[in-house]
């Protein structure tokens, strides 16, 4: 460990571990647990080989990521990911002045594109060998070239810009598309459960969420298209559903290591270049001072105001923050609203009886995932 690390408090650990064995499932609670009751928003914990300064708390988050975004944009390097990756993509790669290509392009693409987004008839083949996903990608674009369409989608925004783009930067989009889809589905699709789930468990809610629907949309000749363009300003309850399952249950609620890039410091603690680096996003929307009385409850007023109309907060940072944050928030967010919308205006959904017990804490892996559940749908209206 360096000697600017040294200074940083944190536990102990064993021997060859660290403090890996107590961060195997759920390691956001423990290391907010440790940040609250002995070493303070900054401290350093070791994870197996690793030295890793976790940063816990809005404003440590705030100054490491987005104060200070340049130097905390690295991202760590492990062996598995130089020799999956070789540097190529989007999410794994390092950062130098190609990733700040490829980071523009993926940003200004799905901000362009995103409403008839086409790319998602490759959804079914993300768990496939990620060199054979990387040939059919490559395949795409060969076929996007040639079929000259003018739907907007990812591949033909790139060839708008690049009218014969090289071998490598071929292969460059193969692989950003890849990181794109494999990262997208993974976790919207986790996302999307967590609503439903905390909906059938919140009945309440989920009256007041269709009695919105039901009221703003009632002569709507296309209700879903609606409530993410003309109408969904008026949808405040809803939008505030949403808003309250991405502070509960954020679907990475750490997200991968950064790397600084520099020396630099985190609220007063010296941290040095090649640092592996943590943001604990849970710590931030479960902060018990931000969301007192009642952090660990799910409410979705209290992203309403007085008036009833939604406020956003910047304590609710599903994305992340700073320049490693998602690319595309508005085409995860439009696309899990309109899908809540959809299900939830056409349909009356309960949980099976053999689920209402559920455990909620959900199932710990890489991302936060919930439990299997069950559910049976009745039709509210023709669909």
């Amino acid at each position: 460990m360096s000697e600017e690390l040294k200074d940083l408090p944190g536990p102990w650990g064993i021997p060859v571990f660290g403090s890996l064995l107590s961060l195997t499932t759920f390691k956001e609670k423990t290391l907010m647990k440790w940040a609250e009751e002995n070493y303070g928003p900054v401290f350093v914990v070791r994870m197996g080989s690793a030295n890793v300064v976790v940063l816990n708390g809005y404003e440590a988050i705030q100054e490491a990521m987005c104060s200070k975004a340049q130097v905390h944009s690295g991202r760590f390097e492990a062996l598995m990911f130089d020799v999956y990756r070789e540097d190529r993509g989007l999410f794994f790669k390092q950062y130098d002045h190609v990733w700040e290509k490829w980071r523009k392009f993926a940003h200004d693409g799905l901000e362009h594109v995103w409403e008839t987004l086409k790319i998602t008839r490759f959804l079914d083949r993300v768990k496939e060998n990620r060199n054979k996903f990387g040939i059919k990608l490559l395949g795409l674009v060969d076929e996007r070239m040639d079929e000259q369409r003018k739907s907007q989608d990812l591949v033909t925004y790139f060839y708008r810009g690049n009218q014969q783009p090289n071998a490598e930067e071929r292969e460059g989009l193969a692989f950003v598309l890849a990181d794109l889809i494999q990262a997208g589905t993974t976790t919207s699709t986790a996302q999307f459960l967590w609503v439903l789930l905390f909906l059938l468990k919140n009945p309440d809610s989920m009256t007041r969420l269709q009695e919105e629907l039901d009221t703003v949309l009632s002569d709507c000749d296309d209700p879903v298209e609606s409530a993410i363009t003309q109408k969904y300003d008026e949808l405040n309850f809803s939008r505030a559903v949403l808003e309250e399952t991405f502070r509960m249950r954020p679907v990475a609620p750490t997200g991968l290591l950064h790397q600084t890039l520099n020396d630099t410091s985190v609220m007063g603690f010296k941290i040095p270049q090649n640092s592996a680096v943590m943001p604990n996003l849970w710590s931030v929307h479960h902060d018990k001072h931000h969301w007192s009385p009642d952090p660990e409850v799910f409410r979705p007023e209290r992203h309403l105001d007085e008036s009833g109309s939604f406020k956003k907060s910047n304590h609710v940072v599903p994305f992340g923050l700073g320049w490693r944050s998602c690319v595309g928030p508005k085409l995860v967010h439009l696309n899990l609203f309109a899908h809540m919308v959809n299900i939830f205006h056409y349909y009356d959904v309960k949980l099976s009886p053999n689920d209402v017990n559920i455990d909620m804490a959900g199932i710990s892996t890489t991302l936060l995932n919930p439990p299997p559940f069950k559910v049976t749908f009745n039709p509210r209206r023709k669909v």
